[in-house]
C-alpha cells in the first residue's frame, strides 16, 4: 500500500469481529494537525486471506468532530467480503471545520 506522507490523518489501527455476515471494522485514526477535522473521502480495501478475495469502496466520512492534534473513531462494515481479516484505508480528500483549503491526495 502506497502512502502519501502529507496526509494530515495516520492510521492507528483497527479492530476487525464479524456479525451475520459482514465484517466490522473499527478504524482509531489521529489528526496530525491542529485544525479540526469535519469530513474525508477514502478507498477502503477489504482483503481475506482464506478465500483470496478482496474488494475496494469508496467512503465517506461526514459530520466529524475531530479535534486537532487528537484520536477519533469511525466504523465501517461491509458483506462483500464477510471473511475479511485485513483493511487498508487510503484517504484522497479532508476537509476542515476552518474552510481552509482541503487536502487532497
Amino acid at each position: 500500500m502506497k502512502q502519501d506522507l502529507s496526509c494530515p490523518i495516520e492510521l492507528q489501527g483497527c479492530t476487525l469481529s464479524y456479525r451475520e455476515g459482514a465484517a466490522l471494522a473499527s478504524v482509531c485514526l489521529y489528526n496530525l494537525t491542529p485544525r479540526r477535522v469535519t469530513s474525508f473521502e477514502a478507498v477502503v480495501k477489504w482483503r481475506s486471506s482464506a478465500s483470496g478475495r478482496s474488494v475496494a469502496a469508496p467512503f465517506c466520512a461526514e459530520s466529524l468532530r475531530a479535534g486537532g492534534n487528537s484520536r477519533f473513531t469511525v466504523a465501517l462494515s461491509t458483506q462483500r467480503v464477510p471473511d475479511a481479516d485485513h483493511l487498508d484505508v487510503l484517504f484522497t480528500a479532508v476537509q476542515f471545520e476552518d474552510g481552509g483549503d482541503s487536502w487532497r491526495a
